[in-house]
């Protein structure tokens, strides 16, 4: 077999033919069945030369007689996966990254068989058609993929959803998809043989997870900060009557294989709902990611903050059995005896009977260095190994080794002479960074802990965790100073000000909150119509403003003081969502960086 070796600066990477990474032109009047349906493939979009996406490392393909375009990936994703998904029969896996690439993985030994490329930016969904013959692909851009699993190759993009399609679901018989993306909460239904788009709803706040009824008739949203929305898909509109308390705070929901039974999970619990709405039982314990046995006796529940896959009997909500392992997403295997999971990098494959992990699969590489001015650069942020470098000789200095789950947040003290990571395990921890050594455990989170910052002194830190909850915690002591809570959804960013005489916080809710550090008492709740998820959060040099980058694409400035709104600056160019931003010396301008990658 012929191979193409290229050497590049990530890594070495191989071109194999047959792994669909070569675009050729679609037969024309060849159709793709799908669940009983003929699909014609759409005109190929590329032109001789062009790359595949903004996102192949070859950005100017070299002509390839009866090739249109090619180009050469690595085996595993560049940086972190985030969507999975398992063929019906059981054979293959899919996983979307951050890359921007799909790759599709053999099951039973975890042995790569294609790669997609075609998103331009992350991407988030895969989902697997009931026959398993299509793949639906979505992410950043507000579109949805689809592809023939057989050849690799693009069949047709759905259109017109207005926002990221983060999640993508396919309806039972195969007839209809769903995605849902975007701060703004957008859905959108799409008949698959035309490629039409059937309905469209905004909620006006995140969608986390969609849920179809067995029946296709209607779907389960989670919403942030919201009950379970059902979809009417023969209406299209939202249900008047919600599932679930006024203000619950769903991570997921699943029905049951007979559809009269709808489980939605949380940080700390699972309810199970009859088809009315009417609760039944609930269960403690995380309800990260929620799957039914086929034949409806167990429900299974990944609780990521403590590190374990929970078994339910549906029918008592007794605990059948514990398999220690977190997974960020669950299906089971079609006989039912195993169960696949990931984090981020790995494939993980459970046995139920004996609640052991049989087998694990590396697919992804870590994410990208973390670099401040004269300290070392940071690796392993959403994994639990975090390591410290030399930034001038690449040289590893030491691994930070006590993390029993992913490490979603770190900071620095004033100093350099600490590091403080917060995780996926509820818990905040301080490291000496000269030795690597675990200085101290703060525990007081419920969930994961999203956000962590240093006072300027070195002698405090502030926590923030979906939990809803802000704590202040004095270096020294395991007790926090204050517990702040009121915060209307998960909390993922937390701010000192310059003097740490206060503080704010934001989140998935649609304000922000600024409290008295000393006295934990709130000074302000900060909003503004349209408001959505903070992406980032400062204060100006001197402390007489405070700025917010927002996922509606605006970076609004507050004073602390009054509270009052001062300006409201929209960023135009490219995708809409603010990551991050800087405040250059002398607190005159702002540098941001966007969601698709830009300045």
């Amino acid at each position: 077999m012929t191979r193409i070796i290229a050497l590049c600066p990530l890594a070495l990477s191989l071109l194999l033919p047959g792994f669909g990474w070569a675009q050729k032109p679609a037969a024309k009047g060849k159709s793709k069945p799908v669940a009983g349906l003929a699909l014609s493939p759409e005109p190929l979009q590329l032109k001789l030369g062009d790359p595949l996406s903004a996102r192949a490392l070859v950005t100017k393909p070299p002509l390839v007689k009866g090739v249109v375009s090619w180009s050469i990936e690595t085996r595993r994703h560049r940086g972190v996966f985030a969507g999975i998904a398992l063929s019906p029969d059981g054979s293959l896996i899919a996983t979307g990254g951050n890359d921007g690439m799909v790759r599709i993985w053999d099951a039973a030994g975890g042995k790569l068989s294609k790669v997609l490329i075609a998103h331009s930016l992350h991407c988030y969904s895969v989902a697997f058609s009931p026959d398993g013959r299509i793949l639906a692909t979505g992410g950043y851009e507000p579109v949805v993929r689809l592809w023939d699993v057989k050849t690799g190759m693009p069949i047709r993009t759905l259109k017109e959803h207005g926002s990221s399609a983060a999640l993508v679901r396919w309806s039972p018989d195969g007839h209809q998809i769903i995605a849902v993306g975007g701060q703004s909460g957008y859905a959108t239904l799409w008949d698959v043989a035309t490629a039409k788009v059937m309905h469209k709803v905004d909620l006006g706040r995140p969608i986390r997870h969609v849920a179809w009824h067995p029946e296709g008739r209607k779907a389960a949203l989670s919403v942030v900060t919201q009950p379970v929305q059902v979809w009417n898909l023969d209406s299209g509109k939202i249900e008047p009557e919600p599932i679930g308390e006024a203000n619950s705070d769903f991570l997921c929901s699943a029905w049951s294989p007979d559809g009269k039974t709808l489980a939605a999970g949380t940080n700390t619990s699972v309810t199970l709902f009859d088809e009315a709405g009417k609760p039944l039982r609930k269960i403690d314990g995380q309800g990260y990611a929620l799957a039914w046995s086929t034949n409806g006796r167990h429900l299974t529940a990944s609780a990521v903050n403590s590190g374990k896959i929970n078994v339910y009997e549906a029918e008592t909500g007794k605990l059948f059995k514990e398999i220690p392992g977190g997974t960020y997403t669950l299906s089971y295997f079609p006989d039912e005896r195993r169960l696949l999971g990931e984090n981020h990098h790995d494939l993980l494959i459970f046995e139920v009977d004996s609640g052991k992990k049989i087998q694990s699969f590396n697919v992804a590489g870590n994410g990208p260095p973390w670099w401040f001015v004269g300290k070392p650069l940071v690796t392993g942020l959403l994994t639990a190994n975090i390591s410290l470098w030399d930034s001038a000789t690449g040289r590893l200095l030491r691994s930070l080794e006590g993390n029993t789950a992913v490490v979603a947040a770190f900071a620095w003290s004033p100093d350099g002479k600490q590091l403080a990571t917060a995780g996926y395990d509820a818990m905040v921890r301080v490291w000496e960074t000269a030795t690597g050594k675990l200085v101290q455990t703060l525990k007081g989170h419920k969930s994961i802990v999203a956000s962590v910052a240093w006072s300027a002194d070195g002698k405090q830190l502030i926590s923030g965790g979906h939990d809803k909850n802000v704590i202040i915690w004095e270096l020294g002591s395991d007790k926090p100073v204050h517990t702040l809570s009121g915060f209307p959804g998960a909390v993922v960013c937390v701010s000192w000000s310059p003097a740490s005489t206060g503080l704010v916080a934001g989140g998935s809710g649609n304000t922000l909150i600024v409290w008295n550090a000393k006295t934990g008492q709130v000074q302000h709740t900060l909003s503004d119509p349209g408001l959505q998820a903070v992406m980032s959060l400062t204060w100006s040099a001197g402390g007489k403003q405070l700025i917010g980058a927002f996922n509606d694409g605006r970076v609004r400035l507050w004073s602390p003081v009054s509270g009052k709104l001062l300006a409201t600056h929209d960023v135009v160019g490219g995708y809409p969502e603010l990551a991050k931003y800087s405040i250059p010396a002398g607190d005159a301008s702002l540098i941001m960086g966007k969601g698709n990658q830009t300045l």
